[in-house]
């Protein structure tokens, strides 16, 4: 399939390289990340991996051809307890290096630490 792949092609990764370990995973997606990027594609790669989208810049100034990286999340909004929700907007942004999993545990009643 990657033979296939050119500059009109979308890719859509979510959470790929899941049955390695966290540093191969990075590894992997960081390669497979340029070489899309050189072919031009344009996609999205969902992923818990936040070092991914701190390589951006780098990888813009190292690989100027190509599309351009960038980092996408989405944003959360303190409630009237304090924690932290999703809003649903996608924006712009780095990631904020958390998934909020413990604010998500905590609204839904599991508070044991």
């Amino acid at each position: 399939m990657i033979n296939r792949i050119n500059s009109d092609t979308l890719v859509l990764f979510n959470e790929p390289f899941t049955s390695c370990t966290s540093v191969d995973s990075l590894t992997m997606s960081l390669e497979l990340i340029c070489y899309l990027k050189l072919l031009g594609v344009r996609g999205l790669w969902v992923t818990h991996i936040h070092v991914l989208a701190d390589q951006c810049d780098i990888l813009n100034k190292l690989l100027e051809q190509g599309s351009k990286l960038i980092s996408l999340a989405v944003g959360v909004e303190e409630g009237d307890d304090k924690l932290l929700y999703p809003n649903y907007k996608v924006c712009r942004v780095k990631p904020q290096h958390s998934s909020f999993a413990l604010d998500a545990l905590q609204r839904n009643g599991i508070d044991w630490l």
